[in-house]
């Protein structure tokens, strides 16, 4: 299993792109996880993650409520299995 942490703080307008990219990936989706740790993001970051999400069941949204990227880089790593 490979995890996959990635910060986001609003970036409704690269988000998707993001996305569509580690979704391009030929990594097997069973052995892969992708955990957006988002800064509480105002903008539709949220939103877009959360609509992924319910389509592949290895993306994940999670909350950074200190909102810097250190914070969300140590709280994607202590929720990641992989």
């Amino acid at each position: 299993m490979i995890g996959v942490c990635i910060a986001t703080y609003n970036q409704e307008t690269y988000i998707a792109q993001c996305i569509e990219s580690v979704l391009a990936q030929d990594y097997p989706q069973n052995q892969l996880e992708v955990l957006f740790v988002d800064g509480m993001s105002s903008d539709c970051t949220r939103e877009i993650v959360q609509q992924y999400a319910a389509q592949y069941p290895y993306i994940h949204l999670v909350d950074n409520p200190h909102t810097t990227v250190p914070y969300a880089m140590n709280i994607g790593i202590k929720r990641a299995t992989g």
